[in-house]
């Protein structure tokens, strides 16, 4: 069974997936972490080196690469993952889909101090119209957590989604 977490940057992806990954004694995969391995390099220097698009087209070969690799885990992808190349759609086959949603203004509360660490934060210029672009693909997921509660609750939500799939597996 994989999970794939989607959401805007800054909505927990890589924080909540780990957790969960911890409490149900599951791998945690971090797609972003995967990519700088395998390229050698930061996110951002990607970015910065060889553009977006080469950088969609590095994300969606490393992302396939996972999900032939593993058959349980919890992914963490990154913002723009779900939105290019169908991939919404690819996550929805192979995985249990989870947007972990999150209000624009919990988003930019976040992302405050964060646009190093985050190459098209730097680039944007109207993020709240980034942001709506994105939700709508975000919405095609399996399922929605309200990620602006704490972590407990968060994960409560997600262990009770979770769950029901994990013993349908064992039986």
């Amino acid at each position: 069974m994989l999970v794939a977490l989607v959401g805007y940057m800054g909505s927990g992806k890589t924080t909540i997936g780990r957790a969960i990954a911890n409490r149900l004694c599951v791998p945690f995969i971090d797609l972003d972490a995967e990519i700088e391995k395998q390229e050698g390099k930061l996110i951002s220097e990607i970015f910065r080196t060889k553009g977006e698009s080469e950088f969609r087209h590095i994300e969606s070969n490393v992302l396939h690469s996972m999900l032939t690799a593993h058959s349980t885990g919890i992914i963490a992808t990154g913002g723009g993952t779900p939105c290019f190349f169908n991939q919404m759609e690819v996550l929805n086959k192979h995985c249990i889909t989870i947007y972990l949603e999150c209000s624009l203004e919990t988003l930019l509360h976040r992302l405050a101090n964060s646009a190093d660490e985050r190459p098209l934060l730097s680039t944007l210029t109207d993020r709240e119209a980034h942001f709506l672009e994105r939700v709508a693909c975000y919405a095609k997921a399996q399922h929605i957590v309200n990620a602006d509660d704490s972590l407990t609750e968060i994960l409560n939500q997600m262990e009770q989604l979770i769950l029901p799939f994990t013993k349908e597996i064992e039986t």
